[in-house]
């Protein structure tokens, strides 16, 4: 299956936000563009099936950039929606301007799932997580302590933990991917599930589920990177099989139109 292509407008926050929690398990090519102008030349040249646009980005009249690309020809067809971070806007003058539907974020996991089914809808779930096994620093509001990761995904790890558990809720993380450049990788994440030896959940060790709620356009890439790496190692290549392999969210970097996003096109 190709990938589908999506354009955001959006900022750094709000794409670690949509990153962790929507993106990791679809194959999908997202463009970044963090002003009007990038986003409309990348959407000329690449004619993505979906562009999702923050209504707050600092610098931009959100309403006035719907109308922009529903003025224009090329791309007045490809459906456009709105992003609401930190609450409700005024539906009515998106919907004037020519989005076609507004969103207030955050949204349930699954209820966005299916908004993006909707605009593409031979979506296919694709499952990316991969044995991946290296020290953590954990940080939390009571203490400093270590664990071992056992799998990675790009939206967050399982974390073994040799001493203690941690509380449901925020904590940092730091961790080193083992690819050429040696990442290393420090971000917020969130406790989602734990498996104790009192209340296990899992067959795995005890631990813990992490989601990052703040990674990096960088650490992203990177980890995608090393996903996309590991999934090749572990499936061998026949002759009659394609020498590409896509990983699921590539992430483009159009610095030829913005200063602040470093270019890596897969």
């Amino acid at each position: 299956m190709s990938e589908e292509k999506i354009l955001l407008l959006v900022n750094q926050d709000q794409f670690g936000e949509l990153a962790a929690r929507f993106f990791d398990a679809f194959p999908l090519r997202l463009y970044l563009a963090d002003t009007l102008e990038s986003a409309l030349v990348t959407a000329r040249r690449e004619r993505p099936k979906l562009i999702l646009l923050a209504s707050n980005l600092s610098g931009l009249d959100a309403i006035g950039g719907c109308a922009a690309f529903k003025q224009e020809e090329l791309l007045r067809t490809i459906p456009l929606v709105v992003l609401a971070f930190g609450g409700a806007g005024d539906v009515e003058q998106f919907r004037k301007a020519g989005c076609d539907d507004y969103l207030v974020m955050p949204m349930d996991r699954n209820e966005f799932f299916s908004y993006l089914h909707h605009y593409i809808p031979n979506l296919e779930w694709q499952k990316e997580r991969v044995p991946y096994y290296s020290q953590v620093t954990i940080r939390d509001d009571n203490d400093l302590f270590y664990g071992m990761t056992g799998d990675i995904s790009s939206g967050g790890l399982f974390v073994a933990t040799f001493d203690r558990l941690p509380e449901e809720g925020e904590i940092r993380l730091s961790f080193t991917l083992p690819d050429e450049k040696t990442t290393i990788v420090e971000t917020s994440g969130r406790v989602v599930w734990l498996n104790s030896k009192n209340r296990p959940v899992s067959p795995l060790p005890e631990g813990f589920g992490v989601e990052f709620t703040s990674i990096s356009h960088v650490e992203y890439l990177a980890i995608k990177e090393y996903i996309a790496a590991a999934r090749m190692k572990s499936q061998p290549m026949n002759i009659e099989q394609s020498q590409e392999k896509l990983p699921a969210a590539s992430i483009c970097f159009d610095s030829r139109q913005s200063d602040n996003l470093q270019p890596n096109i897969p």
